[in-house]
This record gives C-alpha cells, sequence and structure tokens, in this order.
C-alpha cells in the first residue's frame, strides 16, 4: 500500500516504554511465527500491549513459546500460557497459533536488561484470577480482562 503523511521527527520513538514490575492484564496483539535456531522447534513470538486495570496501555513486551514436547523440561511453561489465554492445554492439541490474536490473560511482568536496554518481560502467566508469589508485586490489574475485539478488522502491528 502507498502511504501519505505529515511526520515531525523530533517526535520519533527509539524504544517501547517500560512498565514499572507488577501484575497486569495483557493482550496478544501480533505475532511471528518461526523455529528455534538451537533444535528447531515450532516458535511463535508473541507481541503483547501491557495494560493497567482502566485499559491504559503501559507497555509493550515480547514473550516466546517454544512447543516443547510432553515429557521434556519446558513443555508445561507454554501449557501455562495457553491456560491463561484461554487455550486448549490438555489432551491432543491442535490448533492454529493465529489464534493467540486478541487473547487476554493476567501476567506477572518484570523489568529485564537486553543488549543494555531495558525492556518488559513476561516472567510468570497468571491462571484464575491469581496473583504472583514474587514478593513486593503489587498487583496493577486486578480487573478481568476488557471485552475482547472482534477479529474482523483489527490491524496487524509491523515488525
Amino acid at each position: 500500500m502507498r502511504v501519505h503523511m505529515d511526520a515531525d521527527a523530533s517526535q520519533e520513538s527509539k524504544d517501547f516504554p517500560v512498565a514499572p514490575k507488577g501484575d497486569y492484564v495483557v493482550e496478544v496483539i501480533d505475532k511471528r511465527d518461526g523455529t528455534t535456531k538451537e533444535t528447531g522447534r515450532q516458535k511463535v513470538d508473541l507481541f503483547c500491549d501491557i495494560m493497567t486495570e482502566d485499559g491504559k496501555s503501559v507497555g509493550k513486551c515480547w514473550h516466546t513459546m517454544v512447543f516443547v514436547p510432553k515429557g521434556e523440561p519446558g513443555h508445561g511453561m507454554w501449557l501455562r500460557a495457553n491456560h491463561a489465554l484461554g487455550l486448549p492445554y490438555d489432551g491432543s492439541l491442535d490448533f492454529d497459533t493465529d489464534e493467540y490474536l486478541h487473547k487476554f490473560c493476567h501476567a506477572h511482568i518484570v523489568v529485564d536488561e537486553w543488549e543494555g536496554k531495558k525492556r518488559n518481560k513476561i516472567a510468570r502467566f497468571l491462571v484464575d484470577g491469581e496473583e504472583s508469589t514474587t514478593a513486593s508485586a503489587k498487583p496493577a490489574a486486578a480487573a478481568p480482562p476488557p471485552v475482547q475485539p472482534a477479529k474482523a478488522g483489527t490491524e496487524k502491528i509491523g515488525f
């Protein structure tokens, strides 16, 4: 598509805002499918919006979900994320990674440093309204997730 816009270079952003450590509502707003370099396993990188209880965006973060086979270390991590996001997490699972888009859940967010930059990271997915067990974590978003938007007409965030 061809685009015409008025722009102001002084408003250029270098990074996303970093939300303080705590429990928030997150929404998966985009994703990237791929495979891991080390094992060649299928994975999906989820791009999430971090929100306060009133739905105000306070940051963004990536979360990589690697599809680890049953019985191997890490298998339970992606099952926990699926459970929190309201997706299948038991039995013979067959789903499309597009099903992650526009799902909401509660998560414990931390501030991490990577390549000299501070960024947010999902440390733990919270299920069924549980609060984080991490010391000094004050829930920033104890309310249920906002109403999920319809898939039709939603726009993807570019990479």
